[in-house]
């Protein structure tokens, strides 16, 4: 029984060593600006230069390409595609049943945008659902500079978009799809999967002058970046007004937010909670927030309700790891290589 006990603590402790400090800081710092971001309140329109690209800089940086290709399907299918099924269904249910609007129509409605990608059924997910792509890309690309080229077709291809007159076209092109939100999201997904070589030269980072440096830079550049850029919206594809001003924004906002996450040092157990969560937050935290800005909006106490909304997603999470795994996209690897 003693030793069973200690087996346990060291297991604990291992696992423990396994965790990046800094990107558990990163994610939870990064969905609290998700969150503060759909208050639109105060300094949103700078909050967009980054808030996005951080989470697809990160996801890139995590990414991993499997030799089996069954097992990157697998992890696919229950890290991203059922949590993000699982969240569409129930807000699609909630809505229905709230509005008294559940028809067989609507339903086929659902699927069928829900398949295609568009936010009208998928909604907040959009951002799995584009991820998903991304890393379909990635692994099923044979060589590292066919990968880097797609980043450039992709910009072009978000150029395009932006540029073309689609007012003539049916509502469905102009709706909001992940699938052309690829365009806007692959280059950031790219920096991280480049950065990713550098991980051992991140982890060493210590010269907190040179940090600090850099934080001052990177919030620069996002001011320059909201200030001649102007919005920016990447749900429908919109980098807003200038192409370099969009890149530099989103890459000098996720490495402030990395400076930040460095100096904070090691990550305290609600910390790595909101990080094991952040798929859950960032699918149900859009439908809690008119409980708060309806005492007040657009000022500066939305900064502290962006705050507990993060923290009252933590018990969630818990139950949700011991109960429904599945929601957080969490599942045992010996069973997905038995499937």
């Amino acid at each position: 029984m003693f030793g069973g006990f200690l087996y346990t603590i060291m297991q604990y402790f291992n696992s423990k060593k396994t965790r990046v400090a800094w990107i558990d800081w990163m994610k939870t710092i990064g969905i609290y600006f998700i969150v503060l971001g759909h208050f639109f309140s105060i300094g949103h329109k700078f909050i967009y230069v980054f808030n996005v690209p951080l989470f697809f800089l990160i996801s890139g940086f995590l990414c991993k390409k499997e030799k089996d290709n069954r097992l990157f399907l697998n992890k696919l299918l229950y890290n991203l595609i059922i949590p993000m099924v699982i969240i569409s269904t129930i807000v699609f249910l909630y809505f229905s049943i709230r509005n008294e609007t559940i028809e067989i129509i609507n339903i086929v409605r659902f699927l069928a945008y829900g398949l295609l990608g568009y936010h009208y059924a998928i909604h907040e997910c959009w951002f799995v659902y584009t991820l998903c792509l991304l890393k379909i890309i990635y692994q099923y690309c044979p060589r590292s500079p066919i990968f880097y080229t797609i980043g450039f077709v992709c910009l072009f291809g978000a150029y395009v978009f932006n540029h073309i007159n689609l007012s003539h076209y049916n509502s469905l092109f102009k709706a909001s799809n992940s699938l052309v939100n690829v365009f806007t999201a692959f280059p950031f997904y790219a920096a991280g999967v480049f950065l990713r070589d550098f991980k051992e030269q991140l982890d060493k980072m210590r010269n907190y002058i040179m940090l600090g440096f850099s934080f001052v830079c990177g919030m620069v550049l996002v001011y320059l970046s909201a200030y001649n850029n102007g919005y920016v919206w990447m749900y429908i594809c919109s980098y807003g007004g200038n192409m370099l001003w969009f890149l530099l924004g989103g890459i000098a906002g996720a490495a402030s937010i990395f400076v930040i996450s460095k100096m904070l040092g090691r990550a305290p157990m609600f910390v790595e909670k909101i990080s094991n969560g952040t798929i859950l937050i960032l699918g149900f935290h859009i439908y809690i927030i008119p409980l708060f800005s309806r005492f007040y909006h657009n000022s500066y106490y939305d900064f502290i309700s962006a705050f507990v909304i993060v923290l009252l997603f933590i018990p969630i999470i818990i139950l949700a790891e011991k109960h429904f795994p599945l929601l957080l996209g969490k599942y045992r690897l010996n069973k997905i290589r038995e499937l």
